[in-house]
């Protein structure tokens, strides 16, 4: 029979046990992010703005970063550049890089100003074996008169092997709107998508369904008052299907 006093060291031990255990977990940090930069590129300068890291979830043991290499145009302002990603997949204990996806295109920060990258860690499970997270790339537009924004997300699969791209660019939101350059009279659309995995699969992986709301706000004077009148879109909801190669090739309304 287990006394009280042996209960409570093996409380203790086993609380001790789990500190030392998070404790070596490798901290998502600024050195991890340098390090595994030069790792991949030792004579390119990290941009830490557009840089991060983040846990995976679905994988416990998984670390997820976003790297971040700015060219600056040196004759235009200061928020004209362009950025070349990395993605990475690492060992959460050691920081150690398991798997990489360099994204092949250039992202533009000019008229369409970048304001923000997001590592979307959503349960994207596309087949045994196979899961998926997300990156998010949002814009804003420059102008003032025609406010407008959007946010892309592209998908990674990873098999425990390889990272690989599966949706590039889909609008997950969108705002656009017109003014006269004041606060009143204007009008304002926008709208918002969410992501669910089906069970269904095409060409091996689960196909998408994609749900999307939306609101037109128009704002008309009135004795010197702005009154804005609000109206729910009605959007049909549909289903991305994988082709082999990605998805968003076609799309069937449900």
């Amino acid at each position: 029979m287990v006394d009280d006093r042996t209960q409570h060291m093996r409380a203790l031990f086993a609380l001790t046990l789990l500190l030392a255990t998070s404790l070596s977990h490798a901290a998502c940090s600024d050195a991890l992010l340098a390090s595994t930069a030069r790792e991949l590129h030792p004579d390119v300068t990290l941009d830490s703005e557009f840089s991060g890291c983040k846990e995976w979830p679905m994988h416990p043991d998984r670390m997820l970063l976003v790297l971040a290499r700015r060219t600056p145009d040196a004759e235009t302002p200061d928020e004209v550049f362009t950025l070349n990603l990395d993605l990475v997949i690492a060992d959460a204990r050691s920081g150690r890089r398991l798997a990489q996806f360099s994204l092949p295109e250039t992202i533009y920060s000019d008229a369409w100003r970048l304001s923000g990258l997001t590592l979307d860690t959503a349960r994207y499970r596309l087949a045994p074996g196979v899961d998926a997270f997300g990156l998010r790339i949002a814009h804003e537009g420059s102008s003032r008169v025609s406010p407008a924004s959007r946010t892309q997300l592209h998908l990674f699969t990873w098999d425990g092997r390889r990272v690989r791209r599966v949706l590039k660019d889909w609008n997950v939101v969108a705002t656009n709107g017109e003014n006269n350059g004041t606060y009143c009279p204007f009008e304002l659309e926008s709208r918002q998508s969410t992501v669910a995995v089906l069970p269904q699969r095409t060409h091996g992986l689960a196909n998408l369904r994609v749900t999307e709301t939306g609101e037109h706000i128009v704002g008309i004077e009135n004795a010197n008052e702005c009154h804005e009148t609000t109206t729910t879109l009605s959007i049909p909801s549909y289903t991305l299907s994988f082709d082999g190669n990605e998805y968003g090739a076609g799309r069937a309304h449900d």
